[in-house]
């Protein structure tokens, strides 16, 4: 496992978090007049999908940024869906974690994971 540049341990971590908070608050939110109908459902799933996300930008796997990215970008679209301010506070966060997540430190490629694990430089 490559080690995972600091920026991306804190993004993955707020993704968990968020993700476990949110699946938390989905469950404490049922009462006896709500069921597990779909929109519910797929909230899981979104929240869940940014527990693996999270989970794998710590590990280092490029995927994740992709998979993040996308989660940004759904919340966007439902931010459009609300107000005009919370289409904005999304867009907002979208741009600087997103900008993180797609710099080229964010995630080391397969090449400098290699020279890393076999103790190699740059030059190898």
């Amino acid at each position: 496992m490559t080690k995972s540049p600091r920026s991306s341990l804190v993004i993955g971590a707020i993704f968990v978090a968020v993700g476990i908070g949110g699946i938390v608050n989905q469950a404490l939110g049922f009462g006896a007049t709500r069921s597990l109908d779909l929109e519910v459902t797929l909230a899981i799933v979104v929240r869940l999908l940014a527990v693996v996300g999270g989970l794998a930008l710590i590990r280092g796997k490029s995927w994740a940024r992709w998979l993040l990215l996308a989660w940004l970008v759904w919340h966007i679209v439902l931010g459009a869906m609300h107000s005009m301010e919370a289409l904005l506070i999304h867009i907002a966060i979208t741009a600087v974690i997103g900008w993180f997540l797609i710099r080229r430190v964010a995630v080391p490629s397969e090449r400098e994971s290699k020279c890393l694990t076999e103790g190699g430089g740059p030059e190898s």
